[in-house]
Order: C-alpha cells, then structure tokens, then sequence
C-alpha cells in the first residue's frame, strides 16, 4: 500500500478531488492525514478522506477510507469493503458496502474521492449496514459479507489492531 497509488499527499488529494469536481459547485475535500479516531467527536459538516493507517505505520504507507457528515447522517466507506475499526465505529452510522476493491487492489484514493462526489451530489448507498449506537441493526450481518468466515475474521483483526 506504498505511495497511496499514485494519491501520496494531501495536495495530490486535493488536486485530484479538483479535476473531479471542477466546476460543480461542489464543497473542497477535506483530507486529515495524520488521523486520530477522536477528530470525528467534533468534526464539521462535509466531505473527508482519512489516511486511517498513518497513526500505525508511517509517513509513506497507509489506507484511505471516506466519511461524509451531513446533519445526522455520517457514512463511513472503505474501497477493502471492510468495517470500520472500534474507534471509529461509535461516529458512523450507515457502512457504504458498494464498489469495494480487490484486497490487493491499488485505486483506495480515487475510489474515496469518487464515493464522496456521489455523496455530495446527494447518493444514497443500497448496500450498507445501518448502525445505531455502536451496533449494526438490519438484515445484512457482517460476517455474511465474506466468502468464508475466516476473510471475515482477518480483515476485522486487521481493523481491530487499527
């Protein structure tokens, strides 16, 4: 996951989110790089991507995910397709589920900025989990989102140690 595939900065974010969105009349892209889970207790209104690996890893390697706040709604998205980690699970409160990538896939930025667009033109995800107070509510389980019980368990004690 080195160099964030080709997206290895905030600027490079930011310009990215630029050439997306140019002349929509769409919000800028907030990027927190050095991404702290208790940021979300306050944070504003908007359109966020997280370096959600920094904190653990380094400078030069790390995972995008998006957030979106809006009113009440915050969506979390992960391009893994992965839950969000239990830091961070208590500040969402729908898991975007579409449009996941490979595991060893390379597009985690772009994929982020092109979720966030969908979102501030006013997309609703389909395939999510509603979660409420911490805990997911529905019909959609977490482990059935997996092949096997076992991808299931890697990829949340992967988040777990997050």
């Amino acid at each position: 996951m080195s160099n964030f595939h080709g997206l290895s900065s905030p600027e490079e974010l930011k310009k990215a989110w630029f050439n997306m969105t140019e002349g929509q009349g769409i919000d800028d892209v907030n990027v927190i790089w050095n991404f702290e889970p208790s940021v979300l207790n306050n944070i504003a209104a908007g359109l966020y991507v997280l370096n959600l690996l920094y904190p653990y890893i380094g400078n030069k390697t790390g995972h995008y995910v998006a957030f979106y706040k809006k009113g009440n709604e915050r969506i979390y998205f992960d391009p893994l397709g992965t839950l969000p980690p239990k830091d961070i699970l208590p500040y969402v409160n729908v898991v975007d589920l579409e449009g996941a990538q490979a595991i060893n896939g390379n597009s985690c930025g772009y994929r982020c900025l092109t979720k966030l667009f969908k979102y501030a033109l006013g997309y609703k995800p389909e395939y999510k989990i509603d979660i409420k107070g911490g805990k997911f509510v529905g019909n959609i389980k977490p482990e059935t989102l997996f092949k096997t019980n076992r991808e299931f368990k890697i990829l949340n004690n992967l988040n777990d140690n997050c």
